[in-house]
């Protein structure tokens, strides 16, 4: 069994963890609004400013880190005005991946995240029609050809660099994360509200 299919079946259990959390799951109630985008925008970007700066860290010719930030925070700054990221409170303040091996697991965990962020879009789309264009920077991003990543895993194990139970700790550690980050009865409620509503034009 290669390295991904090993993170894969190791982390079954909290990657289930992290679909059922609140915020997520809101994105597909026949209600979901602007404010609980903005919502849970604000959430994505107080773990993306934790996040990023550490796996910018690390090393490989063959895979480089896109920053996720700028795009979240573009979508908030057009959703809703709002620059600044408040203080979210996760019980995984104290973890941050600081190994390459760590960063590797928790980068598998956000590629993968970014490869199912095209179901949400395309709902988000549905949703809000033509706003979507303008605050969906983050949901429509695309970074790595997920066959093409799942072979620069299997090969990264050959490594004598990478400990690949500290990957698979780097990715169970950063679904924990995410499930604290993306469920507000864990980590607190951001007061963040969309300047427009369904229908109406967003700011420019």
């Amino acid at each position: 069994m290669g390295l991904a299919d090993t993170l894969r079946h190791a982390t079954v259990d909290d990657h289930r963890a992290v679909e059922e959390a609140e915020l997520l799951k809101s994105i597909f109630r026949p209600d979901f609004d602007l404010d609980e985008y903005a919502l849970l925008l604000g959430h994505w970007a107080c773990f993306f400013c934790r996040f990023d700066p550490e796996l910018a860290l690390f090393h490989s010719a063959k895979y480089s880190y896109i920053p996720r930030l700028p795009r979240v925070d573009r979508d908030l700054a057009y959703l809703s005005g709002v620059t600044r990221r408040p203080r979210v409170r996760s019980s995984y303040d104290g973890w941050l991946p600081r190994t390459d091996s760590e960063r590797l697991g928790a980068i598998y965990v956000l590629e993968g995240s970014t490869l199912g962020a095209r179901l949400i879009c395309k709902r988000l789309t549905e949703r809000f029609g033509s706003h979507a264009r303008l605050c969906t920077a983050y949901y429509a991003m695309r970074t790595v050809h997920w066959p093409g990543f799942r072979a620069f895993l299997d090969a990264a194990e050959s490594d004598d660099t990478v400990d690949p139970d500290a990957v698979v700790a780097g990715a169970r550690s950063t679904f924990g994360a995410l499930r604290d980050y993306m469920d507000v009865s864990a980590c607190g409620v951001l007061r963040i509200t969309a300047t427009a509503s369904v229908g109406e034009p967003l700011p420019v």
